[in-house]
């Protein structure tokens, strides 16, 4: 590994988590869609990261959290991805389906990410390569919001603030993206250092079902994220440690630690611990797609726990992830 972006790396790693540790006291409770664990949905969350790497990909990811409680959050993400390489860019789509009860949130998304390379192309006669990656990223989405008044559970029967009724609205919405890699990420024999920012909801505009009581209006606050990573390309396995933060507001909502291993074509196991002590571990396997000499199919599982003084109540969650990967 490059000792000059080992340093950047390690500097970067311990000022976000010193940035966690000081703004936990001050964290604000906020219903966001889970982000899955799983890597090929990152691009969900940042359109920076849409295909970063050579090869295009169809997907579904499922995810439910707190097991054995009524209503518990769930969400299912079918996602697609493709890089042109020639061209410089990426484009993918996704269709989140995400439900709290009473409230419903789906979004429609398209997203698209332009590859910039700079540095010098030719290798130094005294160094490697030193060619780097940005990626910029754009997002058009809209959402649908669904809120049916008769899953309200509410202490005063006739309460004017209570919801009447089925409440839905359809709002767009923006995101924004930035990515940087030390190497080009396509080839997957390299090594590389990574940091990214973006938001998929830009525009914090309240939702307003009614002008008049009952409102059932709903307040949204900016949401973004930030990440930042190491991927140590060996002959036997990858492996990938990064930082994961996500932002609501002015305040950090969460943060999770993750590591992905991987072996090509055979397997890959993960660990994620957020800040709100929830631990997931995955497993999974790729199997041959039988269609291209490169293709695969992917099946993940998941499975998830917290660890904190509400555990017990909370439950055990689960995801999985089926996938179908071929070279562009």
């Amino acid at each position: 590994m490059n000792q000059q972006y080992l340093k950047i790396y390690l500097v970067g790693l311990v000022g976000m988590l010193v940035v966690t540790m000081v703004t936990l006291p001050t964290l604000e409770a906020q219903q966001l869609p889970a982000r899955s664990p799983f890597i090929p949905n990152n691009f969900i969350w940042n359109p920076a990261m849409t295909a970063v790497e050579d090869f295009w990909e169809l997907g579904v990811t499922h995810q439910q959290e707190w097991v054995g409680f009524e209503d518990a959050p769930q969400t299912t993400t079918i996602y697609g991805q493709y890089p042109f390489r020639k061209q410089n860019f990426s484009l993918g789509g996704f269709l989140a389906l995400d439900e709290i009860k009473p409230v419903r949130n789906n979004t429609l998304a398209i997203t698209y990410a332009y590859k910039l390379s700079f540095g010098p192309r030719r290798r130094r006669r005294s160094g490697p390569r030193r060619e780097a990656q940005l990626s910029l990223g754009l997002m058009l989405a809209m959402q649908q919001i669904f809120i049916d008044g008769a899953d309200y559970l509410v202490r005063d029967v006739g309460d004017p603030l209570q919801p009447v009724g089925e409440l839905n609205e359809f709002v767009p919405n923006v995101g924004l993206g930035v990515f940087f890699a030390s190497k080009p990420t396509g080839p997957k024999d390299k090594s590389f250092f990574y940091a990214g920012a973006g938001t998929n909801q830009i525009l914090p505009q309240d939702v307003a079902f009614r002008e008049t009581l009952p409102s059932g209006n709903l307040e949204r606050a900016f949401h973004g994220n930030a990440t930042v990573g190491y991927r140590s390309a060996g002959n036997a396995l990858t492996i990938e440690p990064s930082l994961w933060l996500n932002l609501a507001g002015k305040n950090i909502s969460n943060s999770q630690f993750n590591l992905h291993l991987e072996k090509e074509r055979a397997f890959w196991a993960g660990l994620s611990y957020s800040l709100n002590q929830t631990l997931a571990i995955q497993a999974g396997y790729v199997l041959p797609g039988g269609f291209t000499d490169d293709d695969t199919i992917r099946l993940g599982l998941l499975g998830s726990f917290n660890m904190g003084s509400f555990g017990a109540s909370r439950g055990l969650g689960y995801g999985f992830y089926l996938a179908y990967r071929t070279g562009a």
